[in-house]
């Protein structure tokens, strides 16, 4: 037994794609390192896209949940971290 032989959703051509475009919500769970329950309730809110054809089985691509990570990127806001280091620095100053 492989070490990826227990990966039922893996394709044996590439370890690192599915055999479809498209990820179940486990599928998609195991991508974006988290739950099946996160990935139903992402959908339920409405913030990551899927699909739900006559089979009923609702279904998203690697390039929607790429989309949704980078839509939660956070940025760096210099002015904030120039006022937290002053504020660190006073307070070891006045310590």
């Amino acid at each position: 037994m492989g070490i990826n032989s227990h990966n039922k959703y893996r394709s044996k051509h590439d370890d690192h794609q599915p055999a479809s475009p498209w990820y179940t919500a486990e599928m998609a769970a195991q991508y974006l390192n988290t739950n099946a329950k996160t990935i139903r309730r992402l959908w339920a809110m409405g913030v990551l896209r899927f699909t739900k054809p006559d089979i009923g089985v609702m279904q998203t691509r690697k390039e929607w949940m790429d989309e949704y990570m980078e839509n939660c990127e956070i940025k760096a806001d210099l002015d904030l971290d120039r006022k937290i280091d002053k504020i660190v620095m006073e307070g070891i100053i006045n310590a």
